[in-house]
């Protein structure tokens, strides 16, 4: 009896050590194992604003998009400092600039319909990392080291996206 339980334990063992490899490699290596759908459109490429390692300027992104509607000089007034920011506005798309770098995109009144929230990063170009921290609250949606330095929907609801903020740096964090 004691010869069949102790292959009995082996086995056991070599069936759990087997598993928790698997359960690793999953781990460290998540896009590899993430489902893809393929059929989720791209509403805004959030990474075609860099260039060269840096964020667009200001004429660059009108040659990406054309004249702006309008353009607004304000000042930010962070927790340390003041900031001159310079928007571009393209519809219900703002884009701010500070120092002739891109820092954040706002999408207000969006409307956005989604029909699953793990298409959500998809939908503008980013991709959850292994290192990607998502904080979904149902009704806000916030990702971070996803492809930018902030990916946040302070308004959404079960089917649409109504607010975004795309955030190239932690300028409005401050």
């Amino acid at each position: 009896m004691k010869k069949g339980k102790i292959i009995g334990l082996i086995v056991f063992l070599m069936f759990m050590g087997a598993l928790g490899f698997g359960i690793l490699q999953i781990v460290q290596n998540p896009e590899k194992y993430q489902k893809k759908n393929s059929n989720v459109d791209v509403i805004l490429d959030a990474t075609s604003f860099y260039r060269d390692n840096k964020t667009v300027n200001e004429s660059q992104l009108i040659e990406m998009n054309g004249q702006p509607d309008s353009i607004e000089e304000w000042t930010y007034n962070g927790l340390s400092a003041t900031y001159a920011i310079r928007t571009l506005y393209y519809g219900n798309y703002s884009y701010h600039f500070n120092h002739d770098m891109l820092q954040r995109i706002s999408i207000d009144n969006a409307e956005i319909p989604y029909e699953n929230k793990n298409d959500i990063l998809t939908m503008f170009g980013l991709k959850k990392y292994s290192n990607t921290k998502i904080n979904d609250l149902n009704v806000s949606y916030r990702a971070d080291k996803c492809g930018v330095y902030d990916f946040w929907i302070p308004v959404m609801d079960e089917d649409s996206l109504d607010e975004i903020r795309i955030s190239y740096t932690s300028l409005f964090e401050q």
